[in-house]
Formats: C-alpha cells, structure tokens, sequence
C-alpha cells in the first residue's frame, strides 16, 4: 500500500477549469482560422496546479498533443500529459514538479527537437505594477528611432519593465536593444526564422505568450504597437491612471484607448547623428 499521489497522464486530472475549456472547444471559441503553419515553442509558465506552453503555430486550435516533461538533466520525466491546443498559440499541461525544461509532440512518443526552460509564475506576488508588451515587429525597416522613443516615453508615464517580440530586425535596432537588456529594462523574444505566414499574423502568437508572461509577475500590462503611444490626460502618468480606475472597479479586467492619427511626413533617420 502506498499514499503516494499517482502522477497524472491528462490534463483532466488537474485543470480546475477543465469542463469549462472542454465545453469553449466544442463551440469553437477564440479559433483564428487561418492557415496550418508548423509550429514552434515560445515560453513555458509553471502556476499552482497547472503549467502553459506557448507555441507559435497557426491552425493548431483543437489538435490533441502530449506534454513532455524534462529535468534539469534534459533527462526525460515520465507519464506524458495528453492535452489540447486551446486557446490558439497555448497548451494547457499539468505542472510536474521536478520538470526544468518542457516540449510539446503529437505523439506520445514522438522525437523532441526543442526544450523550452520552465519559467515559476506559481507565487501570487507580482514584481512590477504595469509592464509593456510590444507586439512582435515584423519587416525589414530600420526601428531603432521608435523602438527608443517607445522606451523613454512608456518610462516617463510608469512602465517598469518591457517585453519586446521580434520576427524581423536589423542589427543597427538590435544594438539599441540590447543596451536596454544589459540594462534590465526589457527582456527580449525572438520568434523563428521561417516566413510562413504575412508578417502580422505572428502578432497574435506574441500576444498569447506575453498574457501568460506577466501573469502572476506584473499586475497590469499594456499591449500596444510599436508606433503607439498611450498618455493619461491631467497630471497623472499612465500608471497612476491605470491602477486608479482597475482598482475601483474590480469587475473591470481591460482598458481600451481612443486613438489619434498623427502623421509621419518624411522616413526616420537609419542611424543616430550626433551634431558636431
């Protein structure tokens, strides 16, 4: 006899919101529809009873796949979870406490080519009150001009920390970027080479990964592009807006912002120029 907890092999046995998913993927609920794209894996998020794996495939929605669980080893921990792609871009597994690493087959067995480091999102304590996710940027102009004024402003209205996603960038924006790692300010997701899809349908996919991302770890965040720029009318910054107004109505889990075009007239600088 023992009394030990058997490891489960689906996600049945320990998704709290199971019936509920179950009853959303029979009616289709959050399916993209677009185009099967192969598929790889973005961020792997460990909360209190469950785990999410991040993917980046498109037409994925409903297809059975299986958990694969590995410690800090790379050695692989045993039963696979079968599971779901629900919502779109997302895996739903249980958590397996020894597991460092994780992938995603279709198979039970299948070969893995990739493992994805296990991230602890499981304490409800968040570090930051308002982070920014930047949607992934995509195209082969030179954003180093927006990508810093982007920074600067969102710091002024309150932003501690910023999740940038990138399909396509050049190595003079990259420079700028990653000054702003070695800084600690933004942690930096690079989405995979292949063009299998127009360029802003990996937005979504970005999305997805940075919801998951600051859960638990940031209590609110802004989901913007990388030409918008959000103010709080008054004195107040964006922060202190934001966590005024979501404080005081507790039902309320989203903020959406009118816009204002302001057009560009002539093509930002390819390079800083300093004056002589």
């Amino acid at each position: 006899m023992t009394n030990e907890t058997p490891v489960p092999n689906h996600i049945k046995c320990c998704l709290p919101f199971y019936s509920l998913m179950r009853n959303h993927l029979k009616y289709g609920l959050g399916r993209n529809r677009l185009r099967y794209t192969t598929s790889s894996l973005i961020g792997v998020y460990a909360y209190e009873s469950y785990s999410i794996v991040t993917t980046d495939g498109d037409g994925w929605f409903g297809r059975k796949v299986f958990c694969r669980y590995y410690d800090k080893n790379w050695v692989e921990l045993l039963p696979t979870v079968e599971s779901v792609v629900f919502p779109e871009y997302t895996v739903h597994c249980c958590k397996h406490p020894e597991a460092r690493f994780m992938s995603i087959s279709e198979e039970m067995f299948d070969a893995v080519h990739e493992k994805v480091p296990v991230l602890d999102r499981s304490a409800v304590n968040p570090k930051y009150t308002l982070t920014f996710c930047l949607a992934p940027v995509y195209g082969r102009g030179s954003n180093w001009l927006l990508l810093a004024e982007l920074v600067e402003h969102y710091k002024l209205q309150g932003v501690e920390h910023f999740y940038f996603y990138f399909k396509d960038i050049d190595e003079y924006s990259r420079e700028l970027v990653e000054s702003y790692v070695k800084t600690g300010e933004v942690e930096t997701v690079f989405l995979r080479e292949e063009n299998d899809r127009a360029g802003n349908e990996w937005q979504l996919a970005g999305v997805q990964d940075c919801v998951h991302r600051n859960r638990h770890y940031s209590r609110y965040s802004i989901f913007a592009d990388l030409d918008e720029r959000i103010m709080a009318l008054g004195n107040s910054t964006l922060a202190d807006y934001v966590l005024a107004t979501m404080s005081a109505e507790a039902n309320v889990a989203l903020l959406k912002f009118a816009s204002r075009f302001v057009m560009r007239t002539r093509k930002p600088p390819m390079v800083y120029e300093r004056k002589k």
